[in-house]
């Protein structure tokens, strides 16, 4: 199957949006990457963040990151 980043963002927010965790970690790591979308450190940041406030320990590290690099 080809990897298709501008796909796979459009799914990420679409459960993101709904508020599932996985989907607000894996959109946080495509803004923070700038696959499929362009590099945005702040809203990686507010993905992360919601993921975060449901215990998701990998977007609690995330975006202790960003945040201890200015961001």
């Amino acid at each position: 199957v080809a990897k298709d980043d501008v796909e796979a963002v459009k799914w990420y927010r679409l459960s993101a949006e709904q508020g599932y965790l996985i989907g607000q970690y894996n959109l946080g790591t495509m803004y923070e990457s700038g696959h499929g979308v362009a590099k945005d450190y702040t809203q990686a940041m507010r993905w992360y963040r919601q993921a975060a406030d449901q215990g998701n320990k990998r977007a609690i590290e995330r975006y202790n990151y960003l945040k201890s690099k200015g961001y």
